[in-house]
């Protein structure tokens, strides 16, 4: 029942704006043709604040994220660092597994 009443009330409400709007045409042409220029300069004011935070936004994105370069050179590291990083972890093994056996004798 409750939907027949919603329907019911948006058509004659909806037969009562195109009766009103077909009275006062002229009327709505000129309010329509002064929000023409209105409409446009707060689009454009909108558009403009989005383009600048949008901007700011990249900016301090590109600070926060390291160039895709940077990250090629970490990678390239010469191969020097990734045999002295295995000797040490080798060396560190070798001395906690000495400390285990002075442990238990």
């Amino acid at each position: 029942m409750a939907n027949t009443i919603t329907v019911v009330g948006g058509l004659i409400v909806a037969i009562i704006g195109l009766v009103l709007w077909w009275l006062f045409r002229f009327d709505f042409v000129t309010v329509f043709k002064g929000c023409i220029g209105v409409t446009l300069f707060f689009g454009g004011a909108l558009a403009l604040a989005i383009g600048i935070s949008e901007m700011r936004a990249s900016k301090e994105f590109e600070a926060a994220v390291p160039s895709t370069t940077e990250a090629k050179t970490e990678e390239q590291k010469p191969a020097e660092q990734t045999t002295e990083t295995a000797a040490s972890q080798a060396s560190e093994s070798a001395q906690s597994s000495e400390t285990k056996e002075e442990g238990a004798s």
